[in-house]
């Protein structure tokens, strides 16, 4: 399905997008110009012709210069849709009988109608056009060619272009084609011849290969059994500093209950003696809390009563943990 869908996108859309892109430029860059169209003389009285110039200005036009033959004629006898600025050229070499104008300026993306008056029917392609290097194009109503033969050439052309892009694609698809299964023959040919080659070296490379890696696996077991030794090693040696971590912990913890229970005899002897005073009570608490405040003990005052079980369950651990090291370090445990 996939394959299909690839070879109608390549066989349709691609030669379509070339053609609008084909299309598209040649209008751009050859027929962006401005158009001028000169219609055929009509009588409106006896002796009283009207003849049409259409001016389609795609860009800016200056000084478009039209000539009309055998008529004197004046500004007031040309008349504009727009308002545009029209000047009769007086001296003009080669021009006999006839009157030229000159347009200053017509802007871009605008339409300007002009009717020229004259005595006598006026031939269109005598008029002449002079674009003073304008991009103009000029056309007679009389050569004016009926829409619907103009679409048909445009078809023609558009539909010769097509098939000019669709032929140039297919034969350059065709050589791309035969040019991969010619690659593709000779890639299968060379693998095919160097099968029989490579299956000996693959032998003898899996051979080599195998012992080295049976001597790396013995490398490897062997730094894990010194890694093992190492971590045994270490692990006793962080138990017995766990061991004298807690017995240093346990010390510290019975001086420093035997400290609280001397210092609580002292204070209650003290606070004993000051009761002895009148107001005792509330001048041995005052006495406590400035001696406390003298020496910075506050910490003191605390009511925290050590839990000996801990210390108790903290010496068996101990106890276990040294008979465990004497076991692993006896040489029946090796």
């Amino acid at each position: 399905m996939p394959e299909k869908i690839g070879e109608i996108i390549f066989n349709l859309i691609i030669p379509a997008i070339f053609t609008f892109i084909i299309t598209w430029t040649i209008a751009y860059f050859f027929a962006n110009n401005s158009l001028v169209t000169v219609g055929e003389s009509i009588e409106i009285k006896e002796n009283q012709y009207l003849t049409p110039i259409n001016i389609n200005a795609l860009n800016n036009i200056n000084k478009l210069s039209i000539t009309i033959p055998n008529e004197q004629l004046t500004e007031n006898q040309v008349n504009s849709s727009a308002p545009i600025n029209i000047l009769r050229i007086e001296n003009n070499i080669g021009v006999e009988n006839g009157s030229v104008f000159e347009i200053a300026k017509v802007n871009s993306d605008s339409t300007v109608g002009l009717m020229v008056e004259t005595t006598t029917m006026l031939n269109s392609k005598d008029i002449i056009i002079n674009k003073n290097g304008n991009a103009v194009d000029v056309r007679y109503s009389s050569d004016v060619v009926s829409p619907l033969e103009d679409q048909k050439r445009q078809l023609i052309i558009n539909a010769i272009l097509y098939a000019v892009i669709v032929f140039a694609l297919n034969s350059w698809a065709d050589k791309r084609r035969d040019k991969k299964i010619l690659a593709a023959k000779e890639e299968r040919d060379a693998a095919f011849k160097g099968y029989e080659e490579s299956k000996a070296d693959l032998r003898s490379s899996y051979e080599v290969a195998n012992k080295v890696n049976e001597k790396l696996l013995e490398e490897k077991n062997l730094e894990i059994q010194n890694a093992r030794k190492e971590i045994d090693k270490f692990e006793k040696e962080l138990n017995n500093f766990k061991t004298d971590i807690r017995k240093h912990n346990i010390l510290l913890l019975a001086r420093l209950n035997d400290y609280r229970k001397e210092l609580n005899f002292w204070r209650n002897t003290i606070r004993k003696v000051i009761y002895e005073l009148p107001k005792g009570e509330e001048k041995a608490e005052q006495f406590m809390k400035t001696i406390a405040s003298s020496l910075k003990t506050y910490q003191t005052h605390e009511k925290e009563e050590y839990n000996f079980e801990t210390l108790k369950i903290l010496s068996t651990m101990i106890k276990d943990t040294e008979k465990e090291a004497e076991k692993d370090s006896s040489p029946g445990a090796q």
